[in-house]
Formats: structure tokens, C-alpha cells, sequence
């Protein structure tokens, strides 16, 4: 356990802290903005494919430079239309980069999904490490008990 945690404190962190902040999808344009140089925006998205299969699913739409929300959107290939608390892709631009992450014309935008600020995750080594003091301790004792 006290090696596992030294190893990937982030499993642990996980449980107590969520790594992604959900915002309403209305806020898309403030969110690109946002967005460093060259990042890319998460998204939950729904919509009916081709096929007719109803998906739901989690997109990374790679975002150009800095610049106005709605422009980076516009360069990403998506347009987007707000009308009732409920964000649609009105048109994505055929071999966009929009197109290339999953997106297609109607579907809805459920969620933006951002990083959460959290603290650093090293801080589990504190009790793994007591831990670890722990066990060292009961075995001594064992030791010079016997």
C-alpha cells in the first residue's frame, strides 16, 4: 500500500479531489477564450450519427492561437447556436479539426469540461509515509519481543 501510493499519488488524489471542473455549455465562448495557445477544448457532446445511433461522448477539439472565443471556435471549424440553456453545432466545416474530433452538424453540447484546481497530489506521500513509520515501528518491537 505505502508503495503503491509512493508510486502513483494521483490514484489516491482522484478520490478526493475531481480532475475536471464541469461548466455549463453556455459559457463555450468564454471557455475558448481560455484556452492556452495550442490547447484543446473538452467537451461532452450528443447527437444522432449517420447510422441513426443516438451517442454520447466525451471530444478534445484542438484549439488555434489566442484570440476571441468565438473566432477560435470559428477557426476550429465549429459555429455554434445558443437558444435555450442548450448549445448546438449549427455547422462544422467538412475536414476541420471539429470534424477530425467526433463532431457532427446538431449534435448537442452537454458540458465543457475543464482541469479543477486541486493541491498537489504529493501531498498523500505525508501519510503513506507515516504509515511506512508505522510498520517499521510495530516490527521493531516484534524484534526484541521474541
Amino acid at each position: 500500500l505505502v508503495a503503491f501510493t509512493l508510486f502513483r499519488p494521483g490514484f489516491w488524489w482522484d478520490y478526493l479531489y475531481s480532475p475536471i471542473t464541469n461548466t455549463e455549455p453556455t459559457e463555450i465562448h468564454q471557455i475558448a477564450e481560455q484556452v492556452p495557445d495550442k490547447g484543446k477544448l473538452q467537451m461532452l457532446v450528443t447527437g444522432e450519427t449517420i447510422d441513426g445511433h443516438s451517442v454520447q461522448k466525451t471530444i478534445l477539439l484542438p484549439m488555434g492561437i489566442p484570440g476571441a472565443g468565438q473566432e477560435r471556435l470559428l477557426l476550429a471549424g465549429l459555429e455554434v447556436k445558443i437558444e435555450d440553456d442548450k448549445v448546438i453545432a449549427d455547422n462544422v466545416v467538412f475536414g476541420s479539426a471539429a470534424q477530425e474530433a467526433g463532431l457532427d452538424f446538431d449534435w448537442q453540447v452537454l458540458n465543457l469540461q475543464t482541469e479543477a484546481e486541486r493541491p498537489p497530489k504529493q501531498l498523500v506521500f505525508i501519510p503513506a509515509i507515516l504509515l511506512l513509520v508505522l510498520v517499521g515501528w510495530i516490527q521493531q518491537r516484534r524484534r526484541y519481543n521474541v
